[in-house]
């Protein structure tokens, strides 16, 4: 049997996830191996949250959620429907910030966290 092997991204292919998606270089260079692209399309595929999300409802902790509203990869609006599922949580959704809030948005959400567990 032969392996189809799919070919890397192109280079404009590439800049577009940089300056589109606000991957990083290293990120668009990770998608364009076609092994490792492969591997996280067989990952998402996979993925099954229905479990996950019926069992939202036993969290037994408060539970602070934050996103950024600048999430490219999975929409703000996420983080309300999670919060509503979660007896105690609390979502925060940080404008200006992308899919990895911390990083995008340091401060601010050091600030949250901070106010969150002294509470």
């Amino acid at each position: 049997m032969t392996a189809h092997r799919r070919s890397p991204l192109s280079a404009a292919t590439a800049a577009a996830l940089v300056l589109l998606l606000g991957a990083t270089d290293f990120i668009a260079a990770w998608f364009s191996r076609p092994e490792q692209r492969d591997a996280f399309v067989a990952l998402a595929r996979g993925l099954d949250f229905d479990e996950t999300h019926e069992r939202l409802a036993d969290v037994q902790a408060p539970t602070l959620i934050v996103w950024g509203a600048a999430d490219s990869w999975i929409p703000s609006t996420q983080a309300q429907g999670l919060a509503e599922r979660i007896p105690e949580a609390t979502a925060e959704v940080l404008e200006g910030c992308g899919h990895n809030v911390h990083e995008d948005c340091p401060g601010p959400v050091i600030r949250l966290l901070t106010d969150f567990l002294a509470a």
